[in-house]
């Protein structure tokens, strides 16, 4: 049995992201529980967009970006957005508060994160390491946090042009941080 390395082409998702948008753009690659379907070229062009929001608030190669939505459509806008500029996607459980939402925060090392308005309040219950940034998409923001800048969600309507590479991303480049579900103990993150 042969073992080999995948090149990025193979198995990095802006490489991949790149090539179907270009070769099969109108081929659908989502279809959402609403009925809403993307494009390869739609979910292209939703990635670089969101990768240059994300630099525009001072997001860059290698750092975490912390993601807290329910599973759908900004979900993957935020995830495909953060690996498309080679940054780190860290997502936590929904269900996450209190002092287990403290600790992944703490883990998640991010200073910019994308978190639903529903779950925001949350974030008044606890002491919130390292986040200075917020995003708030499905609903107006509510409320404040010392040390937190909260942007609507109309700042990812704004125009950006895709965030710069400073290196081409690598196959062992790190991609996402998922927390394990303490069953023993506090979450563990993963990183992959």
């Amino acid at each position: 049995m042969s073992s080999r390395v995948l090149t990025p082409d193979e198995c990095v998702l802006r490489n991949l992201l790149d090539r179907f948008g270009e070769t099969q753009p109108q081929k659908t690659f989502a279809r959402f529980q609403d009925g809403t379907e993307w494009t390869y070229a739609e979910t292209l062009r939703r990635a670089r967009h969101i990768s240059g929001t994300l630099h525009r608030l001072g997001v860059r190669q290698g750092d975490n970006v912390f993601c807290w939505l329910p599973n759908g459509a900004s979900f993957i806008e935020a995830w495909f957005g953060a690996n498309y500029m080679g940054a780190v996607f860290v997502s936590a459980n929904i269900a996450y508060r209190g002092g287990i939402l403290e600790h992944v925060l703490r883990l998640a090392n991010a200073k910019v994160g994308i978190v639903h308005a529903d779950l925001l309040p949350r974030l008044g219950d606890i002491t919130v390491p390292f986040l200075e940034r917020v995003i708030v998409v499905g609903g107006p923001p509510a409320g404040s946090f010392p040390g937190i800048t909260l942007y609507e969600e109309s700042i990812l309507a704004e125009p950006s042009e895709p965030a710069p590479l400073d290196a081409p991303i690598q196959p062992w480049d790190s991609a996402f941080v998922i927390f394990t579900s303490g069953t023993t103990g506090l979450s563990k993150a993963v990183l992959s």
